[in-house]
């Protein structure tokens, strides 16, 4: 009798420390991953994003704001140049979707056309109408791109047991619990180029290679117990693995956010909110090339962050049809002679004014601070821009450009 209690207890034990230790050690992913699955329901379908979907959006709507011309992108499918079995030769919905999301607002949708190439067979053609006469256009620019690594690098494994043994002969008893755990890390790389389609050759720092590591975690525990040379074993395992559709989405709109912020030299990892993320490849070769650029072309820079400027801080406070007629476009005398009133303005808040216009330091700090994807928001600049702007500080245009009349908002900053 005195065996069976000791058995009872031990059995008794044994369940709360399996249950117990089991509740501690189950991470809460863990746990919805198993709710997900038992209340499979279509009330619990969620929406494939993410946390990229806003930044992606508002990047495309100041990526085109700041553009004096429309552009013209054609999109190819991502190749898989690996043998994961996990990933279809061609990946093309996904970059898609993230070039969608790009021109998700209307002044992207007005400024950005992004054409889908494998769909159409590389035969698409924009039609431009000039003087009466229909001339066939080509795609400017292209992205293109492929998966170059699939690795699993990483695997481990951790392995814990106990187990008490009372009695002996026909009447021994054993219990027991043991937990274990598994993890794999495997690496997934995508690179993304920008291409001239003209000439067929890649832009300076058209390029995008990033990686992105997918992990795969297990936990389990076992409970054993043997009475009288008979034995009874409970256990459970359960593995939760990073998916790699939406590791390869998460990769796609990032990888594009930095390509396109290269191409066009901005501050894109503002769209992060992250002040501690900055691109060093990009500043070195902004300074490189600064001192080969004509005045022109240095305007040209000057410009697109004055629109910037312009629409976050300035037009808010200036009538519509004002604003509207305010272009920064350096080829314009009204434009120049805007770019320079502007970043005059800029250097002087700054503390700035007594160095060279020209000078690559000063146009880099207050390129650093250039509100982009509504970050960062300075007060103190707003409210100097406020007392220090009114309707007779631009020259206006006779044309209106309703981009220029559109407020650009601190929505996702504030």
């Amino acid at each position: 009798m005195k065996y069976l209690i000791k058995s009872l207890w031990i059995l008794g034990l044994s369940i709360f420390l399996l249950t117990s230790c089991s509740g501690f050690n189950y991470d809460r992913l863990v746990q919805e991953e198993l709710y997900k699955r038992k209340e499979g329901k279509i009330s619990k379908i969620f929406e494939t994003k993410t946390k990229l979907e806003l930044p992606l959006r508002t990047f495309g709507r100041d990526f085109a704001y700041i553009q004096f011309k429309p552009y013209t992108i054609g999109i190819y499918p991502i190749q898989n140049e690996t043998n994961a079995k996990s990933i279809p030769l061609t990946i093309q919905r996904i970059i898609l979707t993230a070039g969608y999301k790009l021109i998700s607002s209307p002044i992207a949708f007005s400024r950005l056309k992004l054409i889908d190439v494998n769909y159409l067979e590389d035969r698409y053609f924009l039609v431009a109408y000039k003087r009466g006469a229909i001339i066939p256009t080509s795609i400017t620019f292209s992205i293109e791109g492929s998966i170059t690594e699939y690795d699993t690098i990483i695997e481990s494994y951790n392995d814990f047991s106990g187990d008490i043994t009372v009695g002996g002969g026909s009447t021994t008893t054993d219990a027991g619990v043991s937990f274990n755990k598994s993890e794999g890390i495997t690496v997934l790389t995508l690179d993304l180029n920008f291409l001239n389609k003209k000439v067929n050759a890649l832009l300076p720092l058209g390029y995008s290679s990033n990686s992105l590591v997918l992990a795969r975690k297990g936990k389990g525990n076992a409970f054993y117990l043997y009475l009288l040379g008979n034995g009874i074993t409970l256990g459970r395992d359960i593995y939760v693995i990073n998916s790699t559709s939406l590791g390869l989405r998460f990769l796609t709109e990032f990888s594009l956010i930095q390509l396109l912020g290269r191409i066009d030299t901005l501050p894109y990892w503002h769209c992060l909110r992250d002040r501690n993320v900055k691109d060093d490849l990009l500043i070195r070769y902004m300074r490189e090339e600064w001192y080969k650029l004509s005045e022109e072309r240095k305007m040209l820079r000057f410009s697109k962050i004055a629109k910037l400027y312009f629409g976050y801080y300035i037009a808010k406070n200036l009538p519509d049809d004002i604003r509207g007629r305010v272009i920064f476009n350096p080829k314009t005398k009204e434009g120049k002679e805007n770019t320079v009133r502007l970043m005059t303005l800029l250097r002087k808040f700054y503390k700035l004014d007594k160095t060279d216009f020209f000078n690559f330091n000063s146009y880099l700090y207050i390129w650093k601070k250039s509100p982009f994807c509504s970050y960062p928001y300075n007060k103190k600049l707003d409210i100097f821009l406020e007392k220090n702007v009114d309707i007779n500080t631009f020259q206006i245009s006779n044309k209106f450009d309703p981009v220029m009349e559109t407020v650009l908002d601190w929505s996702n900053s504030r």
